[in-house]
């Protein structure tokens, strides 16, 4: 399997998050003396500024900084499949930030970090952990179905993939989500999209491989070409 990453994208990004942590915590301090100082008026603004910066980087941490990284546990979770069939993109593709291309056309995965309980019953999502966890968890990202942001996603890179080739408009593309954290623990019952946790990626994209039809060889070519061209643009890399 191929993997294709925008590792200066994720590096920038990484930093950015640090750098604005760092910051808004450095503002929250400075708020704190000038509000020793009397000077109650700037310390306000220093408030509301330091809890902004601050949770800009830790939205930023959520999606760049979490343990594992995305990229890795995908990666991990699909080392057990092999072949040039297979190319796993992060971050380098329009819209969508990482996309398994397949035999049968493309998945694309929202990843989530959650740590603790949570179950998925159908199209229903809940965070199964105590509310004083919950109430820790500021700016972080809720669980909540990824179902409209997997579409927005999907919606964004079939238009990319029309544009820069137009008979791959109908390319089947589905979603699918992967929690991270190694400390997650689901109840899943009935989900309306699959939901994985790395170590079951393998199995199932060799479940995927026997149910689901596959493109025609032309086909399958093309898409990998387009794709592989959209990344080299996206990262700035000549095109093959």
């Amino acid at each position: 399997m191929r993997i294709v990453t925008h590792a200066a994208l994720a590096k920038r990004r990484r930093a950015q998050a640090s750098t604005l942590s760092l910051i808004g915590v450095a503002i929250l301090v400075l708020g704190l003396v000038l509000n020793f100082q009397l000077r109650y008026g700037l310390a306000y603004i220093a408030l509301i500024s330091g809890t902004l910066c601050s949770w800009l980087g830790v939205t930023m941490s959520e999606r760049w900084l979490p343990v594992p990284r995305p990229d890795k546990a995908l990666a991990d979770g699909l080392s057990g499949i092999s072949g040039r069939v297979y190319a796993l993109y992060n971050w380098s593709l329009p819209s969508a930030s990482h996309v398994l291309l397949a035999p049968w056309g493309l998945t694309v995965f929202f990843v989530h970090n959650h740590d603790g309980a949570a179950s998925v019953e159908g199209a229903r999502w809940r965070d199964e952990r105590p509310l004083f966890r919950r109430l820790l968890r500021f700016a972080r990202r809720p669980v909540r179905h990824p179902g409209k942001l997997l579409e927005l996603d999907i919606a964004g890179l079939r238009a990319a993939l029309a544009q820069a080739e137009p008979g791959l408009s109908d390319l089947p593309i589905e979603g699918a989500a992967v929690f991270t954290h190694p400390g997650v623990r689901l109840t899943i019952t009935e989900p309306d999209l699959p939901v994985l946790v790395p170590g079951e990626l393998s199995a199932w994209v060799r479940r995927s491989l026997k149910d689901k039809p596959r493109l025609a060889p032309a086909d399958r070519l093309k898409l990998e070409e387009t794709l592989d061209a959209l990344a080299a643009e996206r990262m700035g890399a000549p095109t093959r």
